[in-house]
């Protein structure tokens, strides 16, 4: 999530949560185990969060992957 990337945020983040330095050339399981690891970092700042429960935020973070990366592909055929 950075300022000019193309996944529509297109400025500068003020603020964040976490900041969590990874490797660019991340695993699907070393990725999937960053989001376990500060899911429950979350849970315990926002409880509702937790009522969808895992499965179902990994889904969710999975379909959003999904599209920023679909959306990164249509850009890059228009420039």
């Amino acid at each position: 999530m950075t300022e000019g990337n193309c996944n529509g945020k297109n400025k500068t983040i003020e603020a964040y949560d976490f900041v969590v330095r990874v490797s660019p050339d991340l695993t699907h399981l070393e990725e999937e185990q960053y989001y376990l690891s500060y899911l429950n970092r979350y849970f315990t700042i926002d409880p509702q969060l937790a009522i969808a429960g895992i499965p179902t935020i990994l889904k969710l973070l999975e379909a959003c992957n999904r599209q920023v990366k679909y959306q990164c592909s249509l850009m890059s055929l228009t420039r």
